[in-house]
């Protein structure tokens, strides 16, 4: 196994995530992923601050749209859009 698939692993047992392991997993910065996790459920001791697996997972299908409907064949048609004059 790479290191990078032992690392997916690790990813995927941890119960509890650190602020770095939650960028990492949205790629997004160590402090937006700070302010992410203050919409989560999660545990606070000190300056220490952890996220439950379950919490970020359940946040991630709370904040995640729905696939965009595929157009179909012939499916040309135009919206009309009502003209107002001033």
């Amino acid at each position: 196994m790479s290191a990078r698939g032992a690392e997916r692993v690790a990813d995927e047992a941890a119960e509890y995530l650190t602020a770095d392991d939650v960028a990492r997993i949205l790629t997004v910065s160590r402090t937006t992923a700070y302010k992410l996790m203050r919409q989560m459920g999660r545990l606070v001791e000190g300056r220490v601050v952890r996220v439950a697996r379950t919490s970020l997972d359940q946040w991630i299908a709370r904040h995640s749209e729905p696939p965009a409907r595929k157009r179909r064949a012939g499916d040309d048609r135009q919206i009309a859009i009502p003209f107002r004059r001033p």
